[in-house]
Parts: C-alpha cells; sequence; structure tokens
C-alpha cells in the first residue's frame, strides 16, 4: 500500500506539473491570439467553444490529480478534506453526501491515519454512487482521547454482505486491509434499507 500511495504520487505530480503546465500555457497562448486576430463571429464562437474545452480539460486534470494523491489532505487536514470531498460530491448531483463532524479539535494530525480514512471514504462513496441506487449518504468523524470513529450510512438498496467472500474487486478488502494495517477495527452492515459501516481507529 505504500508502493501504492508512492506511485499515486508519482502520477498526480506528472500530471499536475507536466501536463497540466502544458495545457494552462495553450490556453495562455490562445488568448493572446485572441487579441491580435480578427475572427468572423463563426469563428469567434468556434474559438471561444474551444477555450471552453480547454477550461474543462484542466479541471478535469486537477480532478484526478486531486483523487491521486490528495493535496488537501496535507494542506488542510481530514476534517477539511473529507468535508471538501463530500461537497464535491453532491455537487455532482449524483448522490447528497452529508458530513459530520465531532471533536476533530483534539485530534493529533497523523499522516498514515489521515491517507487511509479518506482512500476509505472514497470507495465508500464510489461504491455507493456505482451500486448502492442511494439518494443520500452520511458520513460521521468523531475523534476521542483515545479513537477516531468513522462511520456512514446511505439509504440504498443494500446488498448480500456473504458476496464480499468471494467477489473480487469490489473495493472492501481494499479498506479492511488499511484499516488492520492501524490495528482498527472494521464493521460492515447490510439490509434492503442501506448499509452502514463503521470503523475505528485507535490513537
Amino acid at each position: 500500500m505504500q508502493g501504492e500511495e508512492q506511485e499515486r504520487s508519482r502520477l498526480a505530480r506528472d500530471l499536475h506539473d507536466g501536463l497540466g503546465g502544458t495545457l494552462s500555457s495553450v490556453k495562455y497562448s490562445f488568448n493572446n491570439m485572441r487579441e491580435t486576430i480578427i475572427l468572423s463571429a463563426q469563428q469567434a464562437d468556434a474559438f471561444t467553444n474551444s477555450v471552453n474545452k480547454l477550461d474543462d480539460s484542466i479541471a478535469e486534470l486537477r480532478r484526478i490529480a486531486q483523487n491521486l494523491m490528495p493535496e488537501n489532505l496535507h494542506r488542510f487536514g481530514l476534517d477539511a478534506s473529507l468535508r471538501d470531498l463530500c461537497s464535491s460530491v453532491s455537487a455532482d448531483g449524483k448522490i447528497k453526501a452529508i458530513y459530520e463532524s465531532f471533536g476533530m479539535d483534539k485530534y493529533k494530525t497523523n499522516s498514515s491515519v489521515d491517507l487511509a480514512l479518506y482512500r476509505i471514504a472514497q470507495e465508500i462513496l464510489h461504491n455507493t454512487i456505482k451500486h448502492a441506487g442511494a439518494s443520500q449518504i452520511i458520513l460521521q468523524l468523531t475523534c476521542d482521547n483515545s479513537k477516531l470513529l468513522f462511520a456512514t450510512e446511505d439509504n440504498g438498496k443494500g446488498f448480500d454482505t456473504s458476496i464480499l467472500n468471494t467477489e473480487k474487486g469490489s473495493g472492501f478488502k481494499s479498506m479492511q486491509n488499511r484499516v488492520q494495517l492501524l490495528s482498527g477495527q472494521f464493521h460492515l452492515d447490510s439490509s434492503s434499507q442501506g448499509t452502514s459501516i463503521t470503523i475505528e481507529i485507535p490513537l
């Protein structure tokens, strides 16, 4: 997992600094060109449309780089990053992601814990959007002096948890591994009323 995160970090830097810089340079050239050439109305519309598509590409590139290695996690911490992640998911309109946190002013940042819980939150949101048929998911993060408690609950259709023993690629095994490496506990419940996950990480 450490090697995986290092590779994610390398890819994120390559995308952001390499391809991102190139696209931004192209946009700068386009904007300079706009001031020096005369275009018909039809050409001006096509030019503007191309610049808008370039803006969309730059935004998508930044989103991909952020997913690969969340810069906000290092700059602002776990609490703010999870809140931002849920806001971003809700803004896409696919599902309403509600984030609540309690006692996080007592939490002393731990990079391993932060990254693990952030990756788990990403996986849970991804699975919920793709498979659960839910309209809403609630994520809660609570800190006391001895542990972090991370809990999620959606209002989806649920699933038969026995398939996790045989199904590959669900992401649940990866989540469990991350929790085990931090000496934590992972618990999952699912029914026709939805799916809930509870994770406890000792501090």
